[in-house]
């Protein structure tokens, strides 16, 4: 019997007992014929009523108590297990549905916190790795220069304010991302024509674009794609989406810059496809591109500089412009990143 009706009986047996027992007790308030007819005829019902539905309820009491008991124990060694990170999502068949959902419900919270808590772990790994990477190379030049086996030149210089500025923008990349998830990323929204950045930004990466032969076609909206946005922002977000496609496009690729605006339910949003022809996405990696320092391929990604955290960048700022982000892709055959915004 499942326990929210045994409580519901209990419930009511108790009601109606303690109402029986009321009227019995209270009969003295009756006139004299009353109190006749209820002493000769109805105080035995009504005590038989009073007596049943008291013990009808302690019965119902006794059988629940041991599954509350038992329920309470699992709950209480659930939570202690999830204290210790030792939680096993649980697979025993409840045959009451309100204690089924209560433990689905905490199957649900226990794999989203370790979800998190792997989220965070790698993301510490990541941290970790990008740094000692350009601390390392530092340390190499500064010790050879002080022991003199490196001399000071400008061209060592510049390899220092290299590894100096990739520390600074990793730095400044994931304040940008722990602002974006926490809702304090201020945003300084203007009208901005989406095409005219567009065209700025592919002004910008002729020289990368000429160097890898890879041409570049823009279908812009035949009228202009205005839209209220951070333009700082929204050239953050195009310039990473950007420079991934031209990263992971081959030589005498083609890279597809599409802007249009579309109306869906009475409200118009501006959608921007970027498109490339290179080495695209494995399925299995599909859902993890968006994640803190993933990358395709690890290794072809820090050779051309790569950080792993543009597309975690990406996703934070489209969000926090209330708009969103899906990315289609095939194996070989090229990836396509779809932004969406609200104009």
């Amino acid at each position: 019997m499942q326990v929210a009706i045994m409580i519901n009986m209990a419930l009511s047996c108790i009601v109606l007992g303690i109402i029986a027992l009321s009227f019995y007790l209270h009969r003295i308030s009756f006139s004299v014929v009353e109190e006749i007819v209820l002493r000769d005829y109805l105080d035995l019902p009504l005590l038989v009523i009073a007596a049943i539905s008291i013990g009808i309820s302690l019965v119902v009491v006794k059988k629940l108590l041991p599954i509350i008991d038992s329920s309470l124990r699992r709950i209480n060694r659930a939570i202690t297990l999830i204290k210790t990170g030792k939680y096993i999502p649980n697979r025993t068949k409840w045959q009451d549905p309100g204690i089924a959902e209560l433990f689905r419900n905490i199957d649900t919270l226990v794999v989203q916190l370790e979800s998190s808590r792997k989220a965070q772990k790698n993301l510490i790994a990541g941290i970790a790795h990008e740094l000692n990477t350009p601390l390392t190379t530092m340390r190499g030049h500064i010790e050879g220069i002080a022991e003199g086996t490196f001399s000071v030149t400008s061209k060592r210089i510049e390899t220092l304010e290299a590894q100096i500025e990739h520390m600074q923008k990793l730095v400044r990349d994931l304040l940008d991302i722990s602002q974006a998830e926490a809702g304090t990323l201020r945003l300084q929204k203007t009208l901005i024509d989406s095409n005219a950045v567009l065209m700025q930004l592919v002004e910008f990466f002729e020289p990368l674009l000429q160097e890898k032969a890879i041409s570049l076609k823009c279908l812009l909206t035949a009228v202009p794609g205005i839209i209220q946005a951070d333009e700082q922002r929204l050239k953050q977000i195009f310039i990473n989406l950007l420079t991934n496609a031209i990263r992971y496009s081959n030589t005498n690729g083609t890279i597809l810059v599409e802007n249009r605006t579309r109306t869906l339910f009475g409200k118009s949003y501006l959608v921007v496809v970027i498109k490339d022809d290179g080495i695209g996405i494995a399925p299995a990696d599909l859902p993890r591109v968006f994640d803190y320092f993933f990358r395709v391929e690890r290794s072809r990604s820090r050779d051309s500089g790569g950080r792993g955290i543009g597309l975690a960048l990406v996703k934070q700022l489209v969000a926090a412009h209330q708009g969103r982000i899906f990315v289609r892709s095939e194996l070989g055959r090229g990836s396509s990143f779809i932004v969406i915004l609200p104009q």
